[in-house]
């Protein structure tokens, strides 16, 4: 064996144990030359182990108590006269910071006794004495310089003194009430490990007390117990802190008011410590809080004690937190759990029941009637939450002293149940609906001894229907392979539009274009349509299924031949869009907005009323008695022989019609009473070039309606068009106004 290595490690051993022994808290030489410059070189704040200040007669010492291991180089930090209490450790940190950053405005040398008298040195207002290690420093602070805003310091030299800042003294200005701790224990409190809460305050006795999975309220009555506001009680509990220390030795708890506490909350708990191994045994903590009077000359303060412990002021602000919370230890909600506790879900009502099961992520839906399955299917995870969410969401209005309804066994008859799985080994959660009366109906939760009323909305949320939950995804369907689409409108009127390669063709009920912008929009729509919401399992009148407003069809090929087709229908109108129904699938659904705005209007393009320059051969306006009259000319258009106008004007009527569009096409069929085309106000006959059809056609048009605005839109109609369109008065401006509108022109050829 070797024994240089063995020798040299006990050496090693030797060589730490000197250290640690004998050089410990000693300061280094990168530490003291760090501090130099600084009137107290010595003072490195994480070497300090004791710190004492003489201040008006009494003095306060504190220690810092030795780390428990050499992985804790800095340990805590205890009052340990006047009085033994643990220190608040930022009161110590905010001293020690204003000793380490004293710094000399002036240097005083040789200074004589009468200078430290006259310097208030020879009776000092502060002593102030540390130690690093076993070595111990010493400073006095004297009084304040005639110019003020400074005080004189002598440190360990008699003969130095410095004229410093006044934020040492202000920081000194301490007794030692001022470092105790703020904290009311050393216990960790938690809603895990509470079992019994018990409060005095001026509505009585309130005791809530943790039996199996549930908090229940058992006084002054007995119902479920909030365990979000249990919760914050514990937490409140826990960490309450006081503002300043008092005593901890009162003489007696009359004259802080806690012999007859105002408030008086005993929590009851355990732990299992902070490293916890299966088997072992919980701890039991308790702690003890008491309210009393409000704190002489603090305002918004009362004194308190928590257990057997000192007494402090604490914030009333803090305080009336914990009290605001006991008006709401009743858990008044239909479901009193979090959704993340609720495994599966069972619905029954008579003979119908709706169960709902989960499988890791997934949810899955079965609705029966007389034990026979009707409907299954996937079920959204997010429409799933939102119902359970609902269902905690609701509460109760009142408490009656009726019984409680109850079920036996699982013999419901034709009340509704609702039974909430929890897990493995966890009881079930169970609700039951019973009577109602006056708008309310009584519900009874797991084994109250009480009925909660509910407002009888409550029962929409409870029905056996499976419509909530269905996926709001309904089509995936590729919008190119789009063929056909065919919409008709309540009153029997059907629009075809065709898809051949990349052109779109508006078969009926006119033969003209289709506007391909509000055609894509619905097909994209359409192809991948989603429900805002399902809502029902079967149409009823008020969904106005029956006679749908709309029935939009869609045909769809893909490039294998294989062809599929889709139906629409859509009914009453409600702010989210219309209830729907997609093919034979009879459960009513919300239709998008995104899709009902684009059926409100016929699909006829809105440019139907143009023609294109190229096609453009003659043009006729007549206008009162007023005719002007273009024509081609190669790729130009001039005024036609013996007609008003020159080139320009020309030109801009065959612009202005061949950019002419519609703002809104109202209707299908012949020209109303209301469009102003008995006595047009104009006519403008279009004549068209090469194989166009029709070769020629007329707008006629109207008269805004009497009383409209000056920039009302203008009824126009094509004359081998059945539609009714609406321009805006610029555009029909851009077309009229190119006719003289005062007196003709000797040019002009009478009508």
């Amino acid at each position: 064996m070797q024994r240089t290595p063995v020798i040299l490690g006990v050496l090693a051993l030797l060589m730490l144990g000197f250290i640690l022994f004998f050089e410990r808290g000693s300061l280094s030489t990168t530490e003291r030359e760090q501090r130099r410059g600084h009137v107290l070189e010595t003072f490195v704040r994480d070497k300090i182990t004791r710190l004492e200040v003489q201040r008006k007669g009494v003095t306060t010492v504190l220690e810092r108590k030795p780390a428990e291991s050499l992985g804790l180089p800095l340990g805590a930090w205890e009052v340990s006269a006047p009085y033994h209490a643990k220190a608040e450790a930022d009161a110590v940190d905010s001293l020690l910071g204003a000793i380490e950053w004293i710094d000399a405005r002036r240097t005083l040398h040789d200074v004589t006794a009468d200078d430290m008298a006259k310097f208030g040195l020879g009776k000092p207002r502060y002593r102030v004495s540390f130690m690093i290690g076993r070595a111990r420093s010493t400073f006095s602070i004297g009084s304040e310089t005639p110019e003020g805003g400074s005080i004189y310091l002598q440190a360990d030299d008699p003969k130095t003194v410095y004229v410093v800042g006044k934020d040492a003294t202000e920081a000194l200005d301490h007794d030692a009430a001022y470092f105790h701790t703020k904290e009311l224990h050393e216990d960790n409190f938690s809603i895990y490990g509470a079992r019994k809460l018990t409060v005095h305050d001026a509505h009585g006795e309130h005791v809530v007390e943790k039996r199996g999975d549930y908090f229940w309220l058992t006084k002054p009555e007995q119902c479920l117990a909030s365990e979000a506001v249990m919760g914050d009680l514990v937490s409140g509990l826990d960490g309450l802190r006081a503002q300043r220390f008092v005593t901890a030795q009162p003489k007696s708890l009359v004259e802080f008011g806690l012999d007859a506490p105002t408030f008086d909350a005993h929590l009851e708990s355990q732990t299992y410590g902070p490293l916890p191994k299966p088997g072992d045994k919980a701890h039991a903590q308790a702690l003890w809080l008491r309210v009393g009077k409000a704190c002489a000359e603090h305002d918004g303060e009362s004194y308190i004690r928590v257990d057997d412990g000192p007494i402090m002021c604490a914030a009333n602000a803090d305080l009336d937190k914990l009290k605001a919370q006991m008006g709401a230890l009743r858990d008044l909600r239909l479901l009193a759990l979090d959704g993340s506790q609720i495994h599966g879900v069972r619905v029954q009502a008579a003979s119908r029941e709706l169960v709902l099961t989960q499988d890791g992520d997934s949810w899955h839906y079965k609705r029966l009637d007389h034990g026979k399955e009707i409907a299954a299917g996937a079920a959204d995870p997010a429409a799933v939450a939102d119902w359970l969410k609902a269902l905690s969401t609701v509460t109760a209005d009142s408490i009656s002293g009726a019984p409680p309804p109850r079920v036996v066994g699982d013999v419901v008859g034709d009340a509704t149940v609702i039974t909430f799985d929890r897990g493995k080994d966890k009881p079930a959660y169970r609700v039951c609906f019973g009577d109602g009366a006056a708008g309310h109906i009584g519900v009874a939760r797991t084994d109250e001894p009480m009925t909660l009323l509910f407002a009888t909305s409550v029962l929409e949320l409870v029905d056996t229907s499976t419509a909530r939950f269905r996926k709001h995804a309904l089509l995936d369907e590729k919008e190119d392979d789009w063929r056909s689409l065919s919409l008709t409108r309540k009153g029997g009127v059907r629009e075809t539009v065709t898809k051949v390669g990349a052109a779109y063709r508006f078969e009926a009920p006119v033969s003209t274009e289709p506007e391909r912008a509000t055609v894509d929009e619905i097909v994209r729509v359409f192809s991948k349509l989603e429900a805002a919401r399902f809502v029902a399992d079967a149409p009823s009148p008020v969904h106005g299924l029956a006679d749908p407003a709309f029935v939009l069809e869609l045909q769809y090929a893909a490039d294998g031949g294989s062809q599929t087709r889709h139906v629409l229908r859509l009914g009453s109108e409600i702010d989210a869009g219309r209830y729907a129904q997609l093919d034979a699938d009879p459960q009513v659904f919300i239709a998008p907005t995104a899709l009902v705005s684009q059926l409100r209007e016929p699909l006829v393009s809105h440019a139907a009323l143009a023609t294109p320059l190229e096609q453009i051969q003659r043009v006729r306006v007549e206008q009162g008695h007023y005719i002007l009259e273009i024509e081609r000319s190669g790729n130009a258009f001039v005024p036609s022989k013996g007609s008003a106008g020159d080139a320009a004007r020309a030109e801009a009527l065959a612009r202005a019609l061949a950019t002419l569009r519609a703002s809104h096409v109202p209707a299908y069929g012949a020209p109303s009473s209301g469009e102003g085309l008995d006595h047009s106000a104009a006519r403008i006959v279009v004549t068209r070039v090469g194989n166009a059809q029709p070769a020629s056609y007329t707008l006629l048009i109207g008269n805004a309606a009497p009383g409209a605005a000056a920039n009302a839109d203008v009824p126009v109609r094509r004359s081998d068009l059945a539609v009714a369109f609406t321009v805006p008065t610029r555009a029909v401006d851009e077309l009229l106004s190119r006719v003289p509108a005062a007196a003709a022109p000797a040019s002009a050829t009478p009508h």
